[in-house]
């Protein structure tokens, strides 16, 4: 292990109470707490540029709100297959974002026509995915309804995006 350096800090009375709340994994003493969100952040701020790592982080990130919710999916037996394909695909999009221009100097333009393009395949994935599930009358889910009472007026614009695309074509 490293050499260590004592340090001393002054903490408000809130964030005090809070270091003594917080449940750290193998930390129960405010030493322990400090250093163990030191090195998180650390690491999160480290790999900030790398894609795979940010990747990692975002999931990691909604690991707690997804247990929850599949805690009360568990309790109410039901499975939501729309809450878990958005969950799935939510943490690249953002991995995207927050990488895009992490290592960049110069002139941006291409990598942003590149995020750009990014953005767009991932979202129209989101999108084909959830009109797969639109191919049923209904989904696995508190709502059996909530894909096909939505995807009406999507299919509509879709119709209108094809005419005028043809039009542009004649023209």
């Amino acid at each position: 292990m490293s050499k260590t350096v004592p340090l001393s800090v002054r903490l408000s009375a809130g964030d005090a109470e809070f270091l003594a709340r917080v449940k750290i994994d193998d930390a129960t003493t405010p030493s322990e707490k400090l250093r163990a969100l030191l090195k998180d952040e650390r690491r999160r701020r480290e790999g900030r540029h790398e894609y795979d790592r940010v990747l990692a982080l975002a999931r990691e990130d909604s690991c707690p709100a997804l247990q929850r919710i599949q805690e009360a999916e568990n309790r109410f037996g039901v499975n939501s297959e729309v809450i878990h394909l958005v969950a799935d695909r939510l943490p690249a999009l953002s991995a995207t974002l927050e990488t895009a221009l992490a290592n960049e100097d110069g002139d941006q333009t291409e990598k942003l026509r590149e995020l750009e393009g990014r953005l767009v395949d991932l979202i129209f994935g989101l999108a084909e995915a959830m009109l797969r599930l639109g191919v049923t009358k209904a989904v696995r889910g508190f709502d059996p309804d909530v894909v096909s009472d939505r995807i009406e007026p999507l299919l509509e614009i879709v119709d209108i995006v094809r005419v005028v695309k043809s039009q542009r074509k004649e023209s």
